[in-house]
């Protein structure tokens, strides 16, 4: 996040220079801008200027030489001789000056075991009480203490102890020294304060400007101190720039247009309604007047200008790659100039370090006004320049010496060589130039390139080769297109002036729709949604007046329905929602102030306001809960192998599930894939929930739990050419051809229990009973047949007649796949078609609870093993007024009916057979059933079931 520089923002708008950081930041908050961090250096004083007044060497018995010295600090802090005879001895040359010890102050005794001062040099003291930074984190106090016989009073700190670096120093204008302290040194600072004060250009510029810029000579600029006027008692962290704090405040990525000062600069203006100062229009007007039209459309040039072509053959969405694109030609730049100093602290003070005149220049200008600029070495560059896309294939080595292979999305800088138009690759438009024409030691003619890029392509760019350089950031966010001509006009001013160089040439290029795409930005502003969005009223009067602080162009009156607004080129944001103009009201509410819009709460209604299908959800989902079933929630994305387990026969091929197939062999409309998917494993959407719910079935059993019933509701994404066996109705048809239908499923899988499938049945009839349905099952045939589930143990599931899904045991080769226990089983239904089925509203009717005990009985039959089980369960139920429940035991359905305990019942029913065992439990309402009534009763049901199954009474 960026860092706020007070006196660089005083370029832009006015400000108190002496404002706090924590004040700055409550001000960049009623706007959005909220603070990241406060920095400092660490510091706390008294730290000030020390003069060197006794410096007496002492060897040491361990053979160190220490310094046994007298500073003076000033007389806010210095101390009077007395004191300092009691910490060691004091030369006769402070003596003789003091003509009454006990009063007179002179100085400070202190220890140092540096060499590199002399008497009479000015030295930076940390007197008792400061606070010095460590990397701990805990700060080093400073205090009187006894060291090497002597008591010393502070201490004289060296760049490290102070927390700069060598580099730092030298910017500062003091000569570092390995172990050693700071000397000021009057001499060579002055005589930087006197070549800059011969500078005429650098004044001639603080002269003409009402910008504020920072004027290299100012006696505020820490860097310029003449030392020779510092006198004991100084603060050091103000002479040093070490006093003060910097803010970093949080952007959000919406808001690119605040990676600037010129953006941060309107910000703070918007909060506090200080003056703005935007350098674009002198900078703009200023490059205008250089310009000489040509007679071919949109393009301008003067003096020798270097040629731009543009030639993008493959745009993305239309937009072309590049619309505007400037170059400044400058010759004669001192390849040896030194950048400002006042440059190089905001860069550093931004998070860059300098590099190059001309390179520094164009991160500052592009920090300063937000527009990204390249400068190329004229000497490697041959017009004309060609904007381009890649050619499959083609690479680059960029600046940061990385080689990238080019896809044919990428746009380009080219040059032209020989005369081969666009055949030699300078760098990535947008994103990093090539090595080929970086700017060197030696490079005295410069080409200045200012462009606009349109921000997708830039952005797929820099993700596709991982290159995040500072102009991407800001291109991919959008900049603003009006930009490239006052930037670079900006650049150039700064080269020619610091470095000596003059422009030569300029080339504007600008495509035909150039225009055009600026004044498109229009909107309605309906000042009816703004009270509807905001739940409050602002003055139309006011939103017009906002609209224009944050540089929009309002046709219309406060006393019209809406007014024509047209937007700022530099807030590409706001274009993005231009037709519910949802961000144009954001902009004003931020503005107006949240504070001043008060809270509202809706009122209370009767009712829950939940829709019948809501109500009905809740229910279904709690029905499942109550029956003992835990509910999960998964994400819906597959892996290619759970994607092809969980079919039907008649989708796909007939061997597609097993693991050998190959994908690339299904039909492509069976399957949803995802664009971008999170993993690369996992790059399908669901067809069914179970195959998301099979996986914490998996994750359970691999964690030693074994024994679980789980459900899940959801949605799952289907093909619009697959409907399986969700059925016309809930499919919605008017769906973008490009968008997978999405209805809810639920899903369920058994473990527990010795007939898991038989609990899932229960549960669904359970379900079914709560929304005051009933629920079916039939056999399904190979054809229809749920490839996961058992052929001969699973059934379809139906209700109001309709088929809403599958249920039965796992087959075997998913049990072996997931781990999951034998027998385990589970179900899967439309649930939408479900739910749309319960709408009648029925009246619970309560019955007494029973007074009289119950009787069971256990009866096993023995059937065709075709018969359902459903249908089994429900002809028992049936069979007599006086059954209570029947509840299911067992089914044993031998592999060889010929050598099995069943061979009796063969002739009479056939050979598939099955042996179905279930518990009766009966009861009379006004009495005790007695043992005659039991056996009648009992005969009477196996009578019945005999007849309606086809099926024979295993007495034995």
């Amino acid at each position: 996040m960026p860092n706020v520089i007070v006196d660089w923002l005083a370029e832009h708008v006015e400000i108190d220079p002496k404002i706090s950081a924590e004040n700055l930041a409550a001000d960049f908050v009623k706007v959005g801008l909220e603070e990241e961090e406060i920095h400092s250096s660490g510091l706390k004083g008294p730290i000030v200027i020390g003069r060197v007044l006794q410096q007496i060497p002492e060897e040491q018995s361990n053979g160190k030489t220490i310094n046994w010295c007298v500073v003076d600090v000033g007389n806010e802090h210095n101390v009077t001789l007395k004191d300092i005879e009691k910490g060691g001895e004091v030369s006769s040359e402070i003596t003789s000056k003091i003509s009454n010890p006990e009063t007179d102050l002179i100085g400070r005794g202190i220890i140092c075991g540096a060499h590199n001062f002399k008497v009479n040099d000015l030295v930076a003291v940390t007197l008792p009480g400061a606070e010095l930074p460590t990397d701990s984190g805990e700060p080093f106090k400073i205090a009187a203490r006894k060291t090497y016989g002597h008591i010393s009073d502070g201490m004289i700190a060296s760049g490290a102890e102070l927390g700069l670096s060598d580099q730092q120093l030298k910017n500062l204008g003091i000569t570092p020294v390995d172990h050693g302290i700071i000397v000021f040194e009057p001499n060579s600072n002055d005589a930087k304060a006197n070549a800059n004060s011969n500078d005429t250009k650098a004044n001639a510029k603080s002269n003409d400007t009402n910008a504020n810029p920072k004027d290299p000579n100012s006696n505020d600029t820490k860097s310029n101190n003449t030392f020779s006027q510092l006198q004991p008692g100084d603060n050091v962290l103000s002479i040093l720039g070490l006093d003060g704090e910097t803010l970093e405040i949080n952007i959000t990525p919406d808001r690119g247009y605040c990676f600037n000062y010129r953006g941060l600069g309107r910000e703070y203006m918007h909060s506090t309604k200080s003056k703005f100062i935007d350098n674009f229009a002198k900078y703009n007007q200023a490059a205008l007047e250089k310009l000489t039209p040509n007679l071919e459309q949109n393009i301008n040039k003067s003096g020798d200008s270097f040629e731009v072509q543009v030639d993008d053959q493959r745009p993305i969405n239309g937009n072309l790659g590049c619309t505007n694109f400037v170059t400044r030609t400058i010759k004669n730049v001192n390849p040896n100039a030194a950048t400002p100093q006042f440059i190089v602290d905001r860069l550093e003070g931004m998070g860059m370090r300098s590099i190059s005149l001309a390179v520094d220049i164009t991160n500052y200008v592009m920090l300063d006004l937000g527009q990204p600029l390249h400068a190329y070495d004229a000497a490697n560059l041959e017009a004309p320049i060609v904007v381009r896309r890649a050619n499959t294939g083609e690479n680059i080595t960029t600046l940061d010496d990385a080689n990238h292979i080019l896809s044919d999305e990428d746009l380009l800088i080219t040059d032209s060589p020989n005369g081969k138009s666009a055949s030699r690759i300078q760098g990535i438009a947008g994103v990093m130039g090539g090595a080929q024409g970086e700017i060197n030691d030696a490079t005295t003619d410069i080409i200045l390139e200012a462009a606009y890029f349109d921000k997708i392509s830039v952005a797929r760019t820099s993700h596709l080769h991982k290159i995040h350089s500072a102009a991407a950031f800001r291109y991919e966010r959008g900049t603003d297109p009006l930009l490239p001509l006052a930037a670079s006009q900006m650049a150039t001013e700064m080269i020619c002036e610091f470095g000596g160089g003059s422009e030569a040439g300029f080339y504007w290029y600008r495509s035909d729709d150039f225009s055009e795409n600026l004044s498109a930005q229009t909107v309605a502003y309906n000042f009816k949604r703004v009270t509807e969005y905001l739940g409050t009223e602002i003055p139309t009067d006011t939103q017009i007046e906002i609209l224009r602080e944050i540089g929009c162009v309002v046709k219309g009156t406060a006393t019209d329905k809406s007014v024509d607004v047209t937007l700022p080129t530099w807030r590409p944001d706001l274009a993005e929602n231009l037709d519910n103009q949802q961000y144009l009201i954001e902009e004003v509410a931020r503005i107006y102030g949240y504070d001043k819009i008060p809270l509202t709460y809706p009122s209370a209604t009767n009712g829950t306001n939940y829709s019948r299908s809501e109500k009905l959800t809740d229910k279904a989902k709690q029905t499942l809960a109550g029956s003992g079933l835990t509910e999960v929630i998964t994400y819906p994305f597959v892996a290619e192998n759970e994607f092809r387990e969980l079919t039907f026969a008649d989708q796909f091929p007939a061997n597609f599930w097993k693991k050998n197939t190959n994908m690339d062999d299904v039909n492509q409309t069976a399957r949803v894939n995802i664009a971008n998917p999170l993993n690369a494993q996992k790059k399908y959407l669901r067809t069914y929930l179970l195959s998301t719910l099979l996986e914490v079935a998996e994750l359970n059993i691999n964690r030693k739990n074994s024994e679980f019933n789980i459900f899940e509701t959801g949605k799952v994404f289907l093909p619009n050419s697959a409907r399986f066996f969700y059925s016309k109705e809930t499919m919605n048809e008017d769906q973008d051809a490009d968008v997978p239908n999405q209805p809810n499923s639920a899903a369920a899988i058994f473990t527990t229990g010795n007939m898991p499938f038989v609990s899932a049945m229960e549960s669904l009839e359970t379900l079914a009973k709560s929304l005051f349905l009933e629920v079916k099952f039939a056999n399904v045939t190979s054809k229809n047949q749920f490839a996961i589930l058992h052929p001969g143990r699973s059934a379809s599931v139906q209700v109001g007649g309709a088929l809403i899904g599958y249920v039965g045991e796992f087959t075997p080769a998913i049990q072996k796949a997931y781990g999951l226990p034998k027998h385990s089983a589970g179900f899967e239904i439309n649930f939408d078609k479900l739910i749309s089925t319960a709408t009648s509203q029925k009246v619970y009717q309560f019955k007494p609870l029973p007074t009289y005990p119950a009787a069971s009985e256990d009866l096993a039959f023995v059937m065709p093993a075709d018969k359902v089980i459903g249908d089994v369960l429900k002809a028992a139920k049936t069979a007599h007024p006086m059954i209570e429940d029947v509840k299911l035991i067992d089914i044993y359905q031998p592999e060889d009916s010929e050598n099995s305990s069943l061979k009796s019942y063969i002739n009479a029913i056939g050979d598939q057979i099955k042996s179905v065992a279930m518990s009766f439990t009966f009861r009379k309402s006004d009495g005790t059933l007695s043992p005659d009534e039991l056996r009648a009763i009992r005969s009477i049901c196996i009578k019945k079931i005999e007849t309606e199954l086809k099926a024979k009474f295993r007495d034995a």
